[in-house]
């Protein structure tokens, strides 16, 4: 999981900051399906 994110490192750093600012609104489960659901947004954009 962690290899497929910091494949493009600027992506993965704007990810993790937002990841890190949504960890207190989301219990684990939620939030990897919400840090993989904006990964894939970002990357069809």
């Amino acid at each position: 999981m962690d290899k497929f994110f910091f494949n493009n490192k600027k992506l993965a750093v704007k990810i993790k900051i937002f990841y890190l600012q949504m960890v207190p609104l989301f219990n684990l489960k939620k939030l990897r399906l919400f840090y993989l659901s904006v990964y894939l947004l970002v990357m069809l954009f």
